[in-house]
């Protein structure tokens, strides 16, 4: 087969070659409007040799000498430059204003700042002048309450500070040589109950016929220290009879003996009570309530009461007291009013001698 293909290659050799008559390639026809204007575009592949008018495709050139040409070029070129001149002259005028607008707006903004820098400033020194005052200010008013707040309390610490108990066994030791050696003891042990305690203490001093002289000289020489250990020593003694309570007016309405002497009480914090063996029982149910101790009708008072019998006893001194004083009072009863008086009244018994 091979064979054959090479005998029929050698029998048609114009099969395997180029022929040689090749038909003639003619000119592209240029992309060009048919009147050859100058809007028309040339083909890339064959240039148009055809002859065209340039004066109406370049205005610039005309049939005109090439003097007047350059001329007017010239002048052309003279008036740009006096144009660009210009221009550049409105431009640089226009940049000289602008910059000096700027200048003065910078200049405004800068004293507006100036002017508000000093506002901020004087309302920064006014604040803290006030902030400075006020603070000042409250510094000494609390420097100044809390001097008073020392000052008063320690006022108050004075007031409140118990009064030391006059030595009345030291300095009257000659009156009490004769009496038993508790007497002026237990004086001085009611006294400090009141002072330190703000109690009201009741003493009985129990004397005879014989006695009466002793009795005033003790009464007259203790007042002077017991006033100045529980008020002051300008103060004077609360001084009764007991018989002066027998009026109608008390015995009808013990209260008013409350009432009477209430005030001078509170105010001299000593009440001496002379023989309360003649006080009838309806008056004497006042001391019910002035020798209270535990509900005291006055605070920080001292209550000395005298009783003459005919004889002092030396044994069972209470329970002889106790029958005297209930003998006298048997009008008020013995279970209901007379026991508690009794308890009241007699918490501290003295025998004179």
């Amino acid at each position: 087969m091979k064979n054959c293909l090479l005998s029929n290659m050698s029998l048609n050799p114009e099969a395997t070659s180029t022929p040689n008559v090749v038909p003639r390639i003619g000119r592209r026809k240029g992309i060009r409007d048919v009147d050859g204007g100058y809007n028309s575009t040339q083909s890339p592949i064959a240039p148009d040799t055809d002859q065209h008018n340039y004066s109406e495709s370049r205005p610039y050139e005309l049939n005109t000498s090439p003097k007047s040409v350059r001329r007017e070029i010239i002048l052309n070129r003279s008036k740009s430059f006096d144009d660009l001149r210009t221009e550049i002259e409105n431009h640089n005028e226009r940049d000289v204003e602008e910059d000096n607008k700027k200048i003065n707006d910078n200049e405004k903004y800068d004293n507006q700042d100036k002017h508000f820098n000093l506002e901020y400033i004087k309302k920064y020194i006014k604040k803290t002048c006030v902030t400075y005052t006020c603070v000042t200010v409250i510094f000494v008013f609390l420097a100044f309450l809390r001097h008073s707040t020392v000052v008063d309390h320690h006022s108050v610490e004075v007031e409140n500070k118990p009064k030391e108990v006059v030595n009345i066994c030291n300095s009257q030791k000659e009156l009490f040589q004769t009496q038993d050696q508790d007497f002026c003891l237990n004086i001085e042990v009611s006294l400090k109950d009141i002072i330190h305690y703000d109690k009201t203490k009741t003493l009985i001093l129990v004397y005879d016929q014989e006695r009466e002289m002793v009795v005033d000289k003790i009464i007259n020489k203790i007042a002077p220290s017991i006033l100045c250990s529980i008020r002051d020593c300008n103060r004077e003694s609360v001084v009764i009879q007991g018989a002066s309570l027998n009026l109608p007016r008390y015995t009808n309405d013990y209260g008013r003996i409350l009432s009477d002497y209430k005030d001078s009480l509170e105010k001299n914090g000593l009440l001496i009570v002379h023989n309360i063996e003649k006080i009838s029982g309806k008056s004497i149910r006042a001391f019910h309530y002035i020798c209270d101790e535990y509900n005291p009708f006055v605070n920080k008072a001292f209550i000395i009461l005298t009783m003459k019998m005919e004889k002092t006893p030396n044994i069972n001194q209470k329970s002889i007291i106790r029958n005297r004083l209930l003998q006298l009072w048997s009008d008020i009863g013995k279970d209901d009013v007379f026991d508690p008086l009794i308890s009241r009244i007699a918490g501290t018994i003295l025998s004179v001698k």
